[in-house]
């Protein structure tokens, strides 16, 4: 402590001792002797007032969190008075910090032996105890609290687990016995006792318990059921099966008993009865709904985890959705079972439609019905399924994408695009950025279509920025600028990108040597278009009318690289192959090359 403030400290004291002194004896000449408790040495009225006067000090600082000080003035507080509680207390708490353990417990300890009645110092010490690892002296402290303590409860539980940590099981019983005079008896406590029996091999003794139990709440049946149990789990099946049967002659809805008698049943292989157990739980007309469903929730949960048999399932499944359905909880649960377990798409789609009737805004199922309809290429159904989702998912690309999609496919290329700039000016950025890409390049193909070319670069700006890699839009994007002859180099630039992610595409090959031909590349262009041929010939696809624009290509190529007779006879193939080129017969009868 500072030299200072102590002598500040003291000289305010001898100050007061002589003012509060002369007082005293101005009052009484004799004053009265403070009464001398059992562990206090009795201080004399100067030494009381000098010990108060550091303490408060010692407070004032703490408080100003100047804590090297307050220790060093309760130290002298606890040299002016060395049975002060409250200063022993105050100095253990500073050697806990300190992790001067040793004296943290001494400090603890005396504080306790001053002030036997304080319950804060006590519980201190105990949770010193337990946490040194020291259950004996807890257990002492903590005994010594339950009589002074208003909530008994809270340390007798404190000393059950100390007492059971300590394989005191004796006293761990004890222990429970003071609390259920306190509170009763109940099912959390007789299962303790019960637990504790058992671990001693005192069977009479758990069994008697939990008959207690069920005698003490004669109409609370679980306890009934919950006796069954213990039987069941103990190999007397027989006397299990017995109680469940009493159970549900009281009651014959009780959920309890039907699911520990189910339990019986798969216990003891009764496989048939199991299932007729499971059966009459989940179509009970007496039972509610949440309880259906929750007994239901265990059988899947159950039958995936144990590979049960999936015919029984799904058989379980019919009988359970039969009855009419309050919300769509048991629906989705059996659909997400038999999805997970394979069971047949036709067997599915009913379900799921009856979740989407239940409930329009129910995604799970509308995503799995729609890629049933994408898997089958049933664009109707898409556009069904789509339709009004898009109402209810107004962010989200994937309705947008589809719906377009399929409206694309039925040739319904006017209502693609409005779909599509829709889906673009209502979605958020949290989908996915490969899709949004998806839906700028798609955007620009129908653009391009409609012969809005400047729309269409537009879009493909876009997606290129969301996706820079989308090989589809790099592709058409160059093409396209080459038909206009704009841009080439960007073309060949985006060309050439899209054919290092897909170099064996004929299509994306094709381009690349288009461009080189608007740039008179024609050598350049005469190599690529070979490689173009060459692989639609090997798929079996060069004399289609899909790939007639290919070949004509390939033929305007030749003929400005001198092969006029190998430019005509390409022609003539194209034209053969159903081409709809505006100048392909003029090529051929005037044998030269048209724009």
């Amino acid at each position: 402590m500072r030299k200072g403030l102590l002598q500040k400290v003291l000289l305010l004291a001898v100050t007061l001792l002589f003012v509060t002194a002369g007082d005293a004896v101005a009052k009484d000449k004799k004053p009265k002797k403070k009464a001398k408790t059992q562990t206090e040495k009795e201080l004399t009225t100067e030494e009381q007032r000098k010990f108060e006067l550091v303490f408060l000090e010692a407070e004032r600082q703490q408080l100003a969190g100047n804590h090297s000080d307050a220790f060093e003035l309760y130290t002298y507080a606890l040299q002016i008075n060395p049975e002060s509680a409250v200063t022993h207390y105050k100095l253990s708490q500073y050697y806990l910090f300190l992790r001067d353990e040793e004296r943290a417990e001494k400090s603890l300890t005396k504080a306790v032996e001053a002030n036997p009645d304080n319950l804060w110092y006590k519980e201190s010490l105990a949770i010193f105890y337990e946490q040194h690892s020291q259950p004996e002296k807890a257990i002492k402290v903590i005994e010594s609290m339950v009589p002074l303590s208003k909530d008994k409860s809270e340390l007798l539980m404190e000393l059950v687990d100390l007492y059971s940590k300590s394989d005191d099981h004796k006293n761990a019983i004890s222990a429970l016995n003071r609390l259920e005079e306190i509170e009763g008896k109940s099912e959390e406590l007789s299962m303790q006792k019960y637990r504790i029996y058992r671990y001693m091999h005192e069977d009479k003794l758990a069994f008697a318990e939990m008959e207690k139990l069920a005698e003490e709440y004669p109409n609370d049946l679980r306890y009934r059921v919950l006796l069954g149990d213990l039987y069941l789990d103990n190999g007397d099946n027989d006397t299990a099966l017995r109680i469940y049967k009493e159970v549900e002659e009281k009651d014959s809805a009780n959920v309890f008993a039907m699911l520990s008698k189910a339990t019986y049943y798969s216990k003891t292989s009764q496989d048939s009865l199991y299932m007729d157990q499971l059966t009459r739980i989940v179509t009970h007309p007496n039972l509610e709904q949440s309880v259906k469903y929750n007994v239901m929730r265990s059988i899947v949960y159950d039958a995936i985890a144990n590979n049960k048999d999936t015919l029984q399932m799904v058989n379980l499944i019919d009988r359970a959705l039969a009855s009419s359905q309050s919300d769509n909880n048991m629906v989705e649960l059996c659909t997400r079972y038999m999805v997970s377990a394979n069971v047949s798409v036709e067997r599915v789609k009913p379900l799921l439609r009856i979740m989407l009737d239940n409930d329009p805004e129910n995604d799970m199922a509308r995503n799995q019905l729609l890629s049933y309809a994408i898997s089958e290429n049933n664009t109707e159904a898409v556009a069904s399924l789509c339709k009004p989702a898009v109402e209810f998912s107004s962010t989200n690309p994937v309705y947008y994408y589809y719906l377009s999609i399929s409206y694309y496919q039925q040739n319904k290329e006017r209502e693609a695009l409005e779909v599509m700039k829709q889906g673009l000016e209502h979605i958020d950025n949290t989908g996915s950025v490969d899709l949004i890409a998806r839906m700028f390049s798609i955007t620009g193909d129908l653009y391009h279509r409609f012969g809005d070319d400047d729309k269409a670069f537009a879009a493909y700006d876009s997606c290129l920025v969301y996706s820079p890699e989308e090989v589809l839009a790099l592709n058409n994007y160059a093409y396209y600028l080459s038909l206009k002859k704009q841009n080439l180099d960007k073309a060949e630039s985006m060309s050439a990108k899209s054919l290092e992610k897909e170099p064996d595409n004929a299509t994306y090959v094709d381009t690349f040597a288009w461009i080189l031909f608007q740039q008179g590349r024609y050598v350049e262009a005469k190599e690529y278009i070979d490689k173009a041929i060459r692989l639609l010939s090997e798929a079996g696809e060069a004399d289609t009318q899909d790939n007639s624009n290919i070949i004509e290509h390939a033929g305007d190529i030749y003929f400005k690289t001198g092969d006029v007779k190998g430019a005509i006879e390409l022609w003539q193939r194209a034209l053969n192959n159903g081409s709809d080129s505006k100048t392909i017969k003029r090529k051929i009868q005037q044998r030269r090359y048209l724009e």
